[in-house]
């Protein structure tokens, strides 16, 4: 799961929730990025929406 934010604190809290939630936080870095994030997610909606199914998500390999 990407996220994005200006407090240091406020991520790393979201990013303990999601990894509870048996995710993997992806830090995509300030809150700038959320415009960014957000695109995303409208993509997958609109390809899941026309056919392509709602199980698909954007990947990223992290070193």
């Amino acid at each position: 799961m990407f996220f994005a934010g200006d407090s240091t604190e406020a991520k790393a809290r979201v990013a303990a929730f999601l990894e509870s939630l048996d995710m993997r936080a992806l830090d995509a870095g300030g809150l700038e990025m959320a415009h960014a994030l957000e695109w995303a997610g409208i993509l997958l909606v609109s390809l899941a929406r026309n056919g392509a199914g709602f199980d698909i998500a954007l990947g990223a390999e992290v070193p």
